[in-house]
């Protein structure tokens, strides 16, 4: 606080940034640590949990972090982990033909066509999947 003095954390926090819920930075045995990353804000709170939320990934042991905003589930946070995208934003990116990575843009970010040194494949009717070409195309 502003006199200097160290505060609690809130119950469910083992360690924290500051005395509210969403200040959590580590949880005690037996919850694990939601990270609802946004633009350069983190909040985090202690949940009893074993396994993520739908829209989250594992990123460490008992550490759960949110998927970028435009995904539905994702490999990865930030923007390029994206697996499968929400169906506002139905255009898929791959990073490149090994990993199943991708970002996804809405139809004001991406136009019909795969940037140039990638090629279309629409096998799923919803979805546009640009792979980048080979290297020496």
């Amino acid at each position: 606080n502003g006199s200097n003095e160290c505060e609690a954390c809130e119950l469910t926090c083992l360690t924290c940034s500051g005395t509210a819920v969403n200040q959590c930075l580590s949880c005690d045995a037996g919850r694990m640590l939601i990270i609802n990353s946004r633009d350069s804000h983190i909040d985090a709170t202690c949940e009893s949990r074993v396994t993520c939320p739908s829209v989250y990934v594992q990123t460490a042991p008992r550490e759960c972090t949110a998927c970028f905003n435009n995904c539905l589930t994702c490999s990865s946070p930030g923007d390029f982990g994206c697996a499968t995208c929400l169906s506002t934003y139905p255009y898929w990116l791959l990073a490149d033909e090994v990993d199943v990575e991708g970002a996804c843009r809405g139809a004001d970010l991406v136009t019909a066509h795969c940037p140039e040194s990638y090629y279309q494949d629409s096998d799923l009717p919803e979805w546009w999947r640009c792979y980048e070409c080979h290297s020496t195309c």
